[in-house]
């Protein structure tokens, strides 16, 4: 099953406008596009060490991270290393292919279901087994409310670094058009 979050960021035309000055007349920007994806991504994991939403606020930490200590979202961080872009020369993309990036970016509530399927333990009641056990959970549906915790997104400080680079970028390929 193919999963997808789309997001179109409102407000972001200044940024838009400044780039596309910096860049015009630059036919090949896709080591650019490249550039920004990779700031992207690491602007992304610092909100994940810092675990924090683009805008600055704290996400509502995890039941698992209250319990046990740690950090909400970071567990065994596989939503965390699954962050990635992908550019071409108008665009750039970020974010993650897990199905679960989405409930966790918006938040969810409500009552889902969750189809049959096979489950394997490895302990039981704190005791570590012999050997893991592995049987057949029958369909059920559970209720959620899972806050929204947003990590993808661009604050002020990510739109002056993305116009930053785009400026290096033209520098660095043609010395004579500096802003």
């Amino acid at each position: 099953m193919a999963v997808a979050l789309s997001m179109r960021l409102e407000g972001r035309d200044r940024v838009e406008q400044q780039l596309r000055a910096i860049a015009s007349g630059v036919a090949d920007r896709r080591e650019l596009m490249e550039g920004i994806g990779l700031y992207l991504e690491s602007s992304t994991l610092d909100r994940f060490d810092q675990e924090r939403a683009p805008d600055g606020s704290s996400w509502t930490p995890s039941l698992r991270a209250k319990e046990e200590g740690g950090k909400t979202l970071t567990d065994h961080a596989i939503l965390r290393g699954s962050i990635t872009s992908n550019a071409s020369n108008d665009s750039v993309e970020w974010g993650s292919n897990l199905i679960y990036a989405r409930p966790h970016q918006l938040g969810r509530t409500g009552t889902e279901q969750v189809g049959g399927h096979k489950r394997r333990i490895a302990s039981a009641f704190g005791l570590k087994l012999k050997s893991p056990v592995e049987f057949e959970v029958d369909p059920f549906s559970r209720k959620v409310n899972l806050p929204a915790r947003p990590f993808l997104g661009i604050n002020g400080e990510d739109e002056r670094q993305i116009v930053g680079l785009a400026e290096d970028y033209v520098v660095s390929i043609a010395p004579e058009a500096r802003p």
